[in-house]
């Protein structure tokens, strides 16, 4: 019996997936804990935003969705197949293909920025548990792992209540330089000294945990 992958969005046309053709390149990539959890997520979810693409002289060119694409094709190679005779697209106008792959760019950026803390928040306001989806999302800027052990932080009020009239001291951390304007947009946020636990949070993104 073949294992089906659901169809879960619906958009202006359906075009058979290989009637699709990427045009980003070698733009990004996907390593393997990344296309596992996108691979999760496609049978979990389903095909759940539609594909969009730029027609040019009769050729249905991908601008978003590369990397499901791909996917999709590595599991239909493996026995799955779509339920249905395509993929959602949505049509996107551009001028020509300079235009066309300038739009790929804005469809990659991320302008608005997922914190550690403002995903706890969000999670906890939706009542989803991350441990139902950490295998299936991937959030720039966000350790799911820390969200994940949040509760291993419990403690670290209590263990500055116990260090309370202790002489302090300083450390020191040397911050690889591709990171550091990061951190000090970290810094002046505040976000790694609050809420309990982000300055880990902070240090494992940097690569020094």
């Amino acid at each position: 019996m073949s294992k089906k992958i659901k169809i879960t969005c619906e958009a202006a046309t359906i075009i058979p997936i290989g009637e699709l053709v990427p045009f980003q390149g070698d733009l990004k990539r996907l390593s393997k804990e990344k296309a596992a959890k996108l691979q999760n997520s496609l049978v979990e979810e389903g095909f759940s935003f539609p594909v969009f693409a730029w027609k040019h002289k009769g050729v249905n060119y991908i601008l978003d969705a590369h990397q499901r694409i791909k996917i999709l094709k590595l599991m239909m190679d493996d026995g799955w197949s779509i339920d249905g005779k395509g993929l959602p697209v949505a049509w996107i106008y551009a001028r020509n293909e300079k235009h066309a792959k300038k739009k790929i760019l804005m469809a990659a950026s991320v302008f608005g920025e997922t914190t550690d803390s403002s995903l706890h928040d969000y999670l906890e306001a939706a009542q989803i548990e991350i441990e139902d989806v950490m295998d299936q999302i991937d959030i720039p800027y966000v350790d799911i792992d820390l969200e994940n052990n949040r509760e291993n932080f419990d403690d670290l009020d209590k263990e500055n209540e116990d260090l309370a009239g202790k002489e302090e001291g300083d450390i020191k951390i040397t911050v690889p330089k591709e990171h550091r304007a990061e951190v000090m947009e970290w810094l002046a946020n505040g976000e790694i000294l609050n809420p309990v636990g982000m300055g880990r949070g902070v240090l494992k993104r940097c690569e020094l945990l």
